[in-house]
């Protein structure tokens, strides 16, 4: 039962994850490259990022702003990357095989009208 459970809302919380991380992708990119105003893009992300002027304001300023790294392609930023990566292929693919396709339009079966006396 438990496991029957476990894989019917392993998918909604892998997604769950998944939208989480890139609502707040503008502070981790912020973050991953060490700038002093992370904290302030992550404000601004937290309040201001459903809207779409406010994550877009967060993006631009974590990707434009200087950083304290000299060099952006690090062992650390790279095994970010990596791990970014990995975590998106798995949630693709747990998706994939947790909804199956959809039948196409043409496939699908035809409804019954039924005509009144």
């Amino acid at each position: 039962m438990f496991m029957q459970n476990f894989a019917q809302t392993l998918p909604l919380v892998l997604l769950t994850a998944f939208l989480v991380a890139l609502y707040f992708l503008p502070w981790l990119i912020s973050k991953n490259r060490q700038m002093q105003n992370s904290a302030t893009i992550f404000v601004i992300n937290l309040f201001f990022g459903w809207t779409l002027i406010g994550w877009i304001v967060g993006l631009a300023w974590s990707v434009a702003g200087k950083n304290e790294l000299s060099n952006p392609f690090t062992p650390r930023g790279l095994a970010i990357g990596a791990l970014s990566f990995v975590t998106v292929a798995a949630v693709f693919a747990a998706l994939m095989t947790a909804f199956p396709t959809a039948q196409t339009v043409r496939d699908a079966p035809k409804p019954q009208i039924e005509h009144l006396p």
